[in-house]
């Protein structure tokens, strides 16, 4: 009996540690030189593109009038207080999250 529950409690610390270590393996394949400077290439341009929608961003504010800007701010608020009474209650929030507003 003791013998027994000595290999039990032994096959489960081994499958234990066996599923704590990482799934998979790094792989032997080498990646050519021309993939990795195809990523770097595309997360380059991908940077710059960020860059340029950020620069046109910031040019279309400052070029806004400040009555646009301040409609923008009432419409805002405006809308908050709209959609406030679509917001559903922290309690239905918590314990009923698959149901939708329909309100």
């Amino acid at each position: 009996m003791r013998n027994g529950f000595h290999l039990i409690k032994t096959l489960f610390v081994l499958l234990l540690v066996a599923s704590l270590l990482p799934a998979g393996c790094k792989s032997t394949k080498k990646v050519p030189k021309q993939a990795k400077e195809a990523e770097k290439a595309q997360a380059a341009e991908q940077k710059q593109a960020e860059l340029e929608y950020k620069d046109a961003v910031k040019h279309q504010k400052e070029i806004q009038s400040d009555q646009t800007r301040q409609s923008m701010k009432a419409l805002k608020k405006q809308q908050r207080k709209l959609n406030k009474i679509h917001r559903r209650s922290l309690w239905d929030r918590l314990f009923h999250p698959g149901c939708k507003t329909g309100k």
